[in-house]
């Protein structure tokens, strides 16, 4: 995926999410910031990646951990109140 293909995805009418790696998405910032779509990382498995991921906003992470994003995600929701 190139910071144009995702453009270029994220303006046509059938597409509903995107799903880049999370390296990917981390690598590029904008992406993160300025998606019309909702983004959902793959693999992001580090504590340190789930918990920029959430504190990024990004709508969904696939991980092999989910117990533990849960966790992440309910510690940041608790912060933020």
């Amino acid at each position: 995926m190139t910071l144009k293909s995702h453009y270029k995805g994220s303006s046509t009418d059938f597409i509903s999410g995107i799903h880049p790696r999370r390296t990917y998405a981390f690598k590029h910032p904008l992406l993160l910031k300025s998606s019309k779509r909702p983004l959902r990382l793959w693999t992001v498995n580090q504590e340190t990646e789930i918990r920029q991921a959430f504190q990024q906003h990004v709508a969904g992470i696939i991980t092999d951990f989910p117990e533990r994003a849960l966790e992440i995600r309910r510690e940041i929701q608790d912060q933020s109140k």
